[in-house]
């Protein structure tokens, strides 16, 4: 089937075949939730918190029983290239569907599973039918715990897989050999070029797994965004990244965020921006930077050309860092997206500066997370919902962010609020 409107067509013929109901949801998507993707293919969205589309949070989200009828219908529908499962009730029952899926069809270049309910043995039967794809460039298990185990079977995939381009095992519990085996395979792995292992379990703080990932990055020359969200990095482990990325000359965005970084690891990083002129986002959010790390940040900016986002958010900056971020964007001018919200924003002067970046459009509106106004002769901020990876958790439905349900998932513009990092 190359025409979209035979999709639905040919999933309530199978279950009607099979005395079967038809989902109301899978129906109603593939009758209004088909979007055209720039490869010339189709995107089904068929997410499980669509609440309004589903019919209210008390709907049925699409369960087991209702996988082999989708994947059978699917695997005779090459005009679909891209599919989104998350948030729905799926269950190591639905992998081996899946698993023959990936194996059969020949179209199918993106699969987001987030947040089911997939343990180690769905992973390992999903991993071990990507061995011969060479279709699938974007797998997203993120928020299934598929633990340590599930993290070794994707390795050993990466060994052998010569298409996938994404993939995303945040929040997945991974453990620290699977995370090691990650950074080992990917010396070597030529396609991968965006990789997310954020919040590991490691039962350690001696960094091991960001040591290995910074002897990755020295050989690596493939990978464009590497998520370490939630690692348990310190300032020595900053360290090793930052002299693995000196020779680096591909790596674009990297998530620092929810580590143990202080000012004296912000040393390290700044000496890098110096260097490096190829990373053009940086997010440091919820680390320990303080004041004297923001310092250092803006000391370094004013030699870098190359950054474009930058996220220092809930830091404990004050008001001598903020002023010394703002005004080191006088003479930064590459810089396009700062968020800073969370920290210490009661001080006047740094009020100030900040509003003054926004009155001479220094920074766009919609590129930074405050929005300022004015009571009683003084300058407060107020925080605006915007950042690195604002959408990556959910879409919105309405308002002019929802075109985001429009995007392929395969879109990789990373410095974009609608970004494969931000959006899905």
């Amino acid at each position: 089937m190359s025409d979209p409107t035979e999709v639905k067509q040919k999933y309530e013929s199978l279950c009607h075949d099979n005395s079967c109901q038809p989902h109301s949801y899978i129906v109603h998507q593939m009758d209004i939730g088909i979007c055209e993707t720039p490869s010339g293919g189709y995107l089904l969205n068929l997410a499980g918190n669509n609440h309004l589309l589903r019919g209210g949070p008390n709907a049925p989200r699409i369960e087991d029983g209702d996988m082999s009828f989708l994947c059978a219908t699917l695997k005779e529908s090459p005009c679909i290239h891209e599919v989104d499962l998350r948030y729905n009730n799926l269950t190591d029952q639905s992998a081996p569907l899946i698993a023959d899926l990936l194996k059969d069809s020949g179209s199918l270049q993106a699969l987001n599973l987030m947040s089911n309910y997939f343990t180690k043995d769905a992973a390992k039967q999903i991993a071990e039918s990507l061995h011969d794809n060479t279709t699938l460039k974007l797998l997203k298990m993120n928020g299934n715990k598929i633990g340590n185990e599930g993290g070794m079977s994707f390795a050993g995939m990466l060994q052998i897989n010569a298409g996938l381009e994404i993939l995303d095992l945040n929040d997945c519990d991974l453990g620290m050999e699977s995370v090691l085996a990650l950074a080992t395979v990917l010396r070597q792995n030529k396609f991968i070029s965006s990789l997310d292992v954020g919040r590991p379990l490691l039962f350690s703080v001696q960094d091991e797994t960001t040591v290995h990932m910074g002897l990755m990055l020295r050989v690596n020359t493939v990978l464009r965004e590497l998520h370490l969200t939630k690692c348990n990095m310190g300032d020595f482990g900053a360290e090793r990244l930052a002299d693995g990325l000196y020779d680096n000359s591909t790596l674009k965005y990297i998530d620092l965020s929810s580590n143990r970084i202080t000012r004296d690891g912000t040393r390290f990083l700044g000496r890098l921006l110096e260097k490096n002129q190829t990373l053009e986002v940086l997010d440091l959010g919820q680390n320990r930077l303080e004041c004297d790390g923001a310092i250092l940040l803006a000391k370094s900016l004013r030699k870098n050309f190359s950054l474009r986002s930058l996220s220092i958010v809930r830091n404990e900056i004050r008001g001598r860092g903020l002023c010394e971020i703002a005004e080191c964007l006088e003479v930064n001018r590459t810089l396009e997206k700062l968020y800073i919200w969370g920290n210490d924003l009661s001080e006047q002067k740094a009020c100030k500066a900040l509003k003054s970046l926004i009155d001479r459009l220094r920074l766009d509106k919609d590129n930074i997370d405050i929005m300022y106004y004015e009571a009683d002769g003084k300058v407060f901020l107020s925080e605006q919902s915007h950042g690195v990876r604002t959408y990556y958790n959910y879409s919105p439905l309405h308002g002019p962010e929802s075109r985001i349900n429009q995007l392929s998932l395969l879109n990789n513009d990373y410095s974009s609020p609608v970004s494969i990092a931000a959006a899905f």
